[in-house]
């Protein structure tokens, strides 16, 4: 039984990475070939949720993966994402940041700039 679950555990595992991943991936550089634009911003939009989700992922792991068929979910998330999910969620982030484009750069700026004073003192390099 227990080796049944591990598995399980071990194909639900595979089968995220297909669909969260090798599928995007392959999709990903067919949009790199095409002549057509707006491919590349949908799989753009894609990989920036991933990365986005895989950070949530690795953090919240330890306390959720108790949760039977977790990795179901996140390639159900995935595949969402992949087919329809990425360009809507931009579309609605990219509304809601476009009016505060300059105060959110004047702030990564000055974030930057304080982290690189406190490098510098730290290690004498030049940025």
């Amino acid at each position: 039984m227990v080796l049944a679950w591990l598995v399980s555990l071990a194909a639900s595992d595979l089968l995220r990475v297909f669909i969260s991943a090798v599928i995007p991936a392959y999709l990903s550089l067919v949009a790199l070939k095409s002549r057509e634009g707006q491919d590349d911003r949908v799989w753009l939009s894609y990989w920036i949720l991933y990365s986005v989700t895989e950070l949530f992922r690795y953090y919240l792991n330890p306390v959720l993966s108790f949760v039977p068929y977790l990795n179901v979910a996140w390639s159900a998330l995935y595949a969402w994402l992949a087919w329809s999910g990425a360009c809507l969620i931009a579309n609605r982030v990219t509304k809601l940041l476009k009016g505060n484009q300059g105060k959110i750069e004047s702030a990564l700026y000055e974030f930057d700039s304080y982290v690189w004073s406190h490098v510098n003192r730290i290690l004498p390099i030049y940025h």
